[in-house]
């Protein structure tokens, strides 16, 4: 039997949490598996956890206080599941629609892969509207620049590595799980899925990024706030440094964890971004 935990965290987007979880429940499984969601709602004020309990009422619901944003907030629905009996789990954002053949597609992967290793496989997503891939694996840049993350493009016909994931969606094992444990509590809001692919290589794992893509997720490409024209210097500072900018307790576990003596450049890279284009800009 595979039992198989789904972490989902969710805020404020009612449809499309509805749409993922209709994609995930219409999605085939592998033989002889079951499943069980393990959902977030971090105070959710447009209806979505009443919605899930209406249309979805075996989904296990946990509530936030708003401001665990997605670190913390999938921290707390993985906690759950880690708790359980599952064989394996599922991280999922609630703006993906499943393919039909995603889960299947994740664990047949996981088998083709695994050759004795502990086995992290990480799904492409599809700009439903172009196609252009939008979410994926992740591989260092090239050079003197390893820091500067690139999405890896899948294959269509074979599983191929990476160095890191995103975390749309990705199937990690119990073995795995139970060895690295949690979303490191010192991330807020990004950073998490990052550390915690770079984790896993470090622990001995091997990630892979599935064939083809398994869901449709559109890119999240708005400008940070911090960029915006007329802001003061105060405001910038205010912003970059809150929980959905760059914190910088969250930039300098992450620089100096994973990038050794170039952590440095890491951490201060985009706050001497932010001050250079905001005096810049002032002389234009």
């Amino acid at each position: 039997m595979i039992d198989i935990a789904v972490c989902i965290a969710v805020f404020n987007r009612r449809e499309r949490t509805l749409a993922c979880l209709a994609s995930l429940f219409a999605a085939e499984l592998p033989a002889s598996a079951r499943l069980s969601v393990f959902l977030l709602d971090d105070a959710s004020t447009d209806g979505t956890g009443e919605a899930v309990r209406a249309i979805y009422p075996l989904v296990n619901q946990i509530q936030g206080d708003g401001h665990r944003y997605w670190a913390g907030g999938m921290r707390l629905a993985y906690g759950a599941a880690l708790e359980g009996p599952y064989s394996h789990f599922i991280w999922l954002n609630d703006d993906v629609v499943l393919t039909p053949d995603a889960l299947v597609k994740l664990f047949a992967t996981q088998d083709s892969v695994r050759a004795g290793a502990d086995v992290i496989v990480v799904a492409a997503m599809r700009d439903s509207a172009d196609g252009a891939i939008t979410y994926s694996g992740l591989v260092k840049g090239p050079g003197l620049r390893p820091w500067k993350l690139e999405r890896r493009i899948p294959d269509a016909e074979r599983p191929v590595p990476c160095d890191t994931i995103n975390g749309n969606l990705v199937l990690i094992p119990r073995a795995l799980a139970l060895r690295l444990g949690n979303i490191d509590p010192v991330f807020t809001h990004a950073f998490g899925d990052i550390d915690y692919g770079f984790r896993a290589r470090r622990a001995g794992a091997t990630l892979w990024v599935a064939a083809g893509h398994c869901g449709y997720c559109a890119a999240n490409v708005s400008r940070p706030r911090w960029k915006k024209a007329g802001l003061s210097f105060a405001e910038r500072i205010r912003l970059i440094t809150s929980p959905l900018g760059v914190p910088p307790k969250d930039q300098f576990v992450y620089a100096f964890r994973h990038f050794g003596l170039v952590g440095l450049i890491v951490f201060a890279e985009p706050y001497l971004a932010m001050a250079t284009s905001h005096f810049l800009s002032k002389r234009s």
